[in-house]
């Protein structure tokens, strides 16, 4: 909490003016020296402005604690830019699923495009009213709000938070908000995998009402865990900044506390927060910032002709594939494609921005770098040149599935046409199932990161943890963003438990 004090002119001077007073007056001088203390400790109390904050410095930096709850945000604008954004997200995002190197469906594209397209609009709509069964709208409710902007293209990966308790001031209910508008469509959804595996591979149908309740109920479980959740994870200020681990699902980390541990607000989100602001701020205000932005976007758009279209070489500078071109085993260590990329660098933005070095702490970067290192500079080579689990047999670098010949996994062999299931005596005679060693290692540090998250966690955090939890149950002391977010109703519990039901 900051606190400001602004005095008037001549506020503070205590002195009261004794030769005015008359000698032989019956007022004690005493008291009126008091009283007019009395009376500008009061005035002076008057002008003390307090502002209280988020008490996480970036977070007070970034992002504002003031809130307007009179802005529209469900408008015929929000609606039409989020159905549209997220149709294109949802076809181009299942279009390139099947890619091995498809472009991803930006959010930044979705961030920048509907705030355009929200400014031609509450600009060309008619602002008249129109009455139906009681019910008043309008196409063109006043200028295009930050709050419409939000929801249609809320952040990237995070955790779900009730559309209702978003406001302006928040970075814990922005950065919150999971699967909403455009980001619905950003990613495709886990349970696509058993569809297309078992159709691919298995020749196995559950046709398209049994894929789209699989894919409902899979999403909604999710939804209504997090939903349930957030009371104790994501609202109660005690809980803001717990340490929380990097992501533990990747095979490159060996520890997910390597070298520090994170605050639960993670950086990335304040970026989204701080374009927000940017785009909706006062323009004399946020002038330089947006000619700033401007700049580097002009020049990343024009840059990015050159690795995509006019110099594909750009996007993959093999070193050592240069030092031997014929030399299969710096090949193997140098090649971006089939091999481990030592020492391969590259100019393509895509590929730079992969692990969010603009934003980033140096530390989790650094954590980062030592895993990828360790695995694929020293650990998969070793394993790979001794011939451990007969490496040499398959490619050092491949997620395809192979028999003990080195020839691609043949499965539709292994599987009883009339059962559909597993038919032991013939995999036995034919393979086990074998993988590349940089495949073998991604996976075991892949499991191995949830033992040592949990692990790490409890011994090193778990009392604060728990008594954080603790606090959370009966908090009283609510930062500034919670506060705000009181006056937003509540999703009941009982929606997200009928949602996983």
């Amino acid at each position: 909490m900051s606190i400001r004090v602004e005095e008037k002119a001549g506020l503070g001077n205590h002195q009261p003016n004794l030769a005015s007073e008359k000698p032989h007056d019956n007022i004690d001088n005493d008291v009126v020296f008091t009283e007019k203390i009395d009376k500008d400790e009061e005035a002076a109390q008057d002008e003390i402005e307090i502002e209280e904050n988020s008490p996480i410095p970036m977070v007070a930096a970034v992002v504002s604690n003031k809130d307007d709850p009179t802005l529209p945000i469900i408008t015929f604008r929000f609606w039409v830019l989020s159905t549209l954004f997220t149709i294109m997200g949802a076809s181009l995002s299942q279009f390139y699923f099947f890619r091995q190197n498809g472009p991803g469906y930006s959010i930044l594209f979705v961030q920048l495009a509907s705030w355009s397209l929200g400014k031609l609009m509450a600009r060309w709509l008619p602002e008249r009213q129109f009455n139906l069964f009681g019910w008043r709208f309008s196409f063109n409710p006043g200028p295009f709000n930050v709050k419409e902007h939000v929801i249609i293209a809320p952040l990237w990966l995070i955790v779900f938070y009730d559309i209702s308790t978003w406001n302006t001031s928040s970075v814990e209910s922005l950065s919150d908000i999971y699967s909403l508008a455009a980001s619905t469509g950003g990613t495709s959804a886990y349970a696509t995998d058993i569809l297309t595996i078992q159709d691919l591979f298995y020749g196995q149908r559950i046709g398209p009402l049994g894929g789209i309740m699989l894919l409902i109920t899979s999403q909604s479980l999710g939804y209504a865990l997090a939903g349930i959740c957030q009371k104790y994870l994501v609202r109660p200020a005690a809980m803001v900044s717990i340490p929380a681990p990097l992501n533990p699902l990747d095979s490159h980390l060996l520890s997910t506390h390597l070298f520090a541990s994170l605050p639960q607000i993670w950086p990335s989100n304040l970026v989204s927060v701080s374009l927000y602001n940017t785009l909706h701020g006062n323009e004399s205000a946020t002038r330089k910032q947006f000619r700033y932005f401007l700049i580097a976007f002009g020049a990343m758009f024009v840059w990015q002709f050159f690795p995509t279209f006019i110099a594909p070489i750009l996007s993959s500078l093999a070193v050592l594939c240069w030092i031997g071109p014929n030399n299969p085993t710096l090949n193997k260590l140098g090649a971006a494609a089939n091999g481990l990329g030592m020492l391969d660098f590259s100019l393509d933005w895509n590929a730079i921005s992969t692990f969010g070095p603009m934003y980033t702490p140096f530390w989790a970067q650094m954590n980062y770098f030592a895993g990828i290192i360790f695995q694929v500079w020293i650990l998969i080579p070793i394993l790979y040149f001794n011939n451990v689990w007969n490496a040499k047999t398959f490619p050092i670098a491949s997620t395809k599935s192979f028999d003990k010949f080195g020839h691609t996994y043949n499965q539709t062999r292994i599987i009883n046409p009339q059962t559909g299931a597993l038919d032991q005596d013939i995999y036995d005679k034919y393979s086990p199932v074998s993988l590349s060693i940089s495949f073998a290692t991604a996976y075991f540090f892949s499991l191995a990161a949830y033992a040592s998250t949990i692990t790490h966690v409890g011994l090193f955090y778990g009392r604060e943890i728990w008594n954080r939890f603790m606090a959370s149950r009966s908090e009283e002391n609510d930062d500034i963003h919670t506060k705000l977010m009181r006056i937003y109703p509540e999703v009941p519990n009982w929606w997200y438990g009928r949602s996983s039901a």
